[in-house]
């Protein structure tokens, strides 16, 4: 069962809300799908390496890429997505995040943008 966010994200924007909560312990389930947009018009985002950073709540940092979880989805409408790993959901708290984009020699980031991971209640075993 997947737990799948969608998120869009303007690169002119000051401000970026997500209500995406996530758990400890969820494996392979917990997903961001992002629509990017440029001053509201779709950005095409073909060829692109995408990668996110996530700060988690105990000050690490996880990094993630298209090797590890990030895919482009429609890149001619903006879409791509980010199945987040263990290590990114491994500690409960606010989750600050960014993502770059890089292309030949021009690299673009967004601003900065919070999601939660909440404290799993269970271990997942029965």
């Amino acid at each position: 069962m997947e737990n799948r966010y969608k998120v869009n994200i303007d690169l002119k924007s000051r401000e970026i809300r997500t209500d995406a909560r996530f758990r400890t312990g969820d494996t392979n389930s917990g997903t961001m799908e992002i629509t990017l947009t440029n001053n509201s018009l779709v950005e095409n985002i073909t060829g692109q390496n995408i990668t996110f950073n996530f700060q988690k709540a105990d000050g690490k940092t996880v990094t993630q890429d298209m090797t590890n979880g990030v895919k482009i989805i429609d890149g001619e409408k903006g879409i791509f997505e980010v199945v987040l790993r263990n290590e990114t959901l491994q500690v409960a708290g606010k989750v600050n995040c960014n993502i770059t984009f890089t292309k030949d020699d021009e690299i673009t980031s967004t601003i900065g943008f919070i999601f939660t991971i909440d404290q799993s209640i269970g271990d997942g075993e029965i």
